[in-house]
């Protein structure tokens, strides 16, 4: 049976706006204003599992900020479904970071 795989791209700005919009709709502090500089998934793949990210602020100075694998994932879901982006709801969902850049691979069979 043939499958599906899909890819969705987002760059830092749009990652960052995603994190911003769930912290506030999930009521948990707000990341400071500014760029991220770096971002990293902790080695274990799981929703426990801990991303970090180097976050550049207006004032220049920096501040690492975390969170989980599952509420990142849910924010780049949130950022696609507030910007008509389809995600569907069956389908193995995986994270990855590449290049600058954040994937959402869905695989649908």
């Amino acid at each position: 049976m043939p499958t599906e795989d899909r890819v969705i791209v987002f760059d830092y700005e749009e990652v960052y706006t995603a994190l911003r919009i769930r912290s506030i709709t999930e009521k948990m502090e707000i990341p400071a204003e500014g760029e991220i500089q770096n971002l990293s998934f902790g080695e274990a793949n799981t929703p426990d599992s801990t991303v970090t990210i180097l976050l550049k602020k207006t004032d220049g100075s920096t501040e690492t900020i975390k969170f989980t694998l599952a509420f990142f994932a849910n924010a780049m879901v949130f950022f696609c479904q507030g910007n008509n982006i389809p995600v569907p709801r069956a389908g193995t969902k995986e994270i990855m970071h590449k290049d600058n850049k954040v994937m959402l691979h869905i695989k649908l069979s």
